[in-house]
């Protein structure tokens, strides 16, 4: 039989910005379908993996840094490359897989919104107290946080809205 398709198959990007509540005579509401929520919960936390890795990476770098000399430097570094390679990226995988299949449930996406919001806060902050001392926030400093809070807002709005 000739392909006669169309974009039913494409049903996952759908988006549906207005649905009507089952209350009758209740309002409009900005709702996206279940499958959007993933959607933004998956793109949610592929942006939090730059920003939680820019936030560990210098905080490590600062405890290394901190060691004094050069040849404690070095040491420091190693000694957390040492652990780092074998079960810390293990480890950040595991947690990466746990985060996203708690958000692509229906029945667990709440846990992992908040999960998600906390992780997202948390780097958020650390960045942001690292830049404060360099001359406060600009306008190119909001810029470079705004994805992160974006993906807070996300998290909140999936809390809230399962």
């Amino acid at each position: 039989a000739p392909f006669r398709g169309g974009f039913e198959g494409l049903y996952f990007f759908q988006l549906r910005w207005l649905r009507q509540s089952s209350v009758t005579g209740a309002p409009l509401s900005f709702t996206l379908g279940i499958h959007m929520q993933a959607a933004a919960f998956i793109l949610s936390t592929i942006v939090l993996l730059f920003y939680a890795t820019l936030a560990s990476a210098t905080l490590f770098l600062g405890h290394a840094i901190s060691r004094g000399t050069l040849a404690a430097f070095f040491n420091a570094v190693l000694a957390g490359l040492n652990w780092l390679i074998p079960w810390g990226l293990v480890g950040v995988a595991c947690c990466v897989v746990i985060l996203l299949i708690l958000g692509v449930r229906r029945s667990t996406r709440r846990v992992g919104a908040v999960i998600l919001s906390v992780f997202a806060l948390a780097s958020a902050s650390i960045v942001a107290i690292l830049i404060q001392p360099s001359g406060g926030f600009g306008i190119g400093e909001v810029a470079f946080l705004l994805p992160c809070f974006a993906v807070v807002a996300v998290g909140v709005w999936l809390t809230f809205t399962n």
